[in-house]
């Protein structure tokens, strides 16, 4: 079923919230451009300083997918390497592999790091993978940052074979903690519907019921006295 067409419906006394059943697929048209805002949101939290990229060689005699999965392992080891160098014990980051025009895997990564000099970045990176062609420079402010996040991040993360779309350090972006709401929310009887999201807010429009907040996936609304509950199908329990 396509995404959009089912919701999941929760009542908390007199509050009820709604939200789409996704499929959270890169190649679903919809789920997409969620996914894609996701990351942004992700890459500005973790306040960058740094933004690289690397490419891999053509010349090496893999394919394009082994290329993706050389270059992915070759970065955990070029972090040990930047970490002894800069003599420090974390570097924080957020790597985006992306394809070229000619099909080949690259990636843009946004980091937390002192400079790393070009010349050594480069040289590093061709013992490892034969390619030397690398970028780095410094992200000076957060506007900028926001530049370098909206222009590389804008096209959807590619997927070579198994290989991941993108990866981070543990310690790159803030840790999310619900709220004791969303706590809540996560423990309550959850009801499946075969709606739309416009069809259930028209319903409880005219059930008298109040939209306190909406989004692209999902509402919530309060149960002003004298209201009845919504005559969903299937009834709730």
């Amino acid at each position: 079923m396509p995404c959009g067409q089912q919701l999941i419906y929760q009542v908390d006394g007199d509050r009820a919230r709604a939200f789409m059943v996704r499929c959270n697929s890169w190649d679903c048209s919809f789920c997409a451009p969620l996914r894609r805002a996701r990351l942004r949101r992700l890459a500005h939290a973790g306040n960058p300083n740094m933004f690289m990229t690397l490419t891999t060689s053509p010349h090496v005699e893999l394919d394009a997918y082994e290329r993706a999965r050389r270059m992915t392992r070759s970065w955990h080891k070029l972090v040990a390497q930047i970490k002894r160098k800069l003599r420090t014990n974390a570097l924080d980051y957020l790597a985006v592999v992306e394809q070229t025009k000619r099909g080949e895997p690259h990636m843009h990564i946004l980091l937390r790091s002192k400079y790393i000099d070009h010349a050594w970045l480069s040289a590093a990176w061709e013992r490892m993978t034969g390619a030397k062609i690398v970028h780095v420079r410094r992200i000076d402010d957060t506007g900028r940052a926001a530049a370098y996040v909206t222009k590389y991040l804008s096209k959807t993360p590619m997927r070579f074979g198994r290989n991941k779309r993108y990866f981070r350090s543990r310690r790159y972006a803030p840790k999310h903690v619900k709220t004791e709401a969303q706590a809540r929310w996560k423990v309550l009887p959850r009801t499946k519907l075969t709606m739309s999201l416009a069809a259930l807010q028209r319903l409880m429009r005219e059930c008298g019921w109040q939209l306190t907040s909406a989004s692209m996936t999902g509402c919530e609304w309060t149960q002003p006295p004298g209201c009845g509950p919504p005559a969903l199908t299937p009834p709730l329990s």
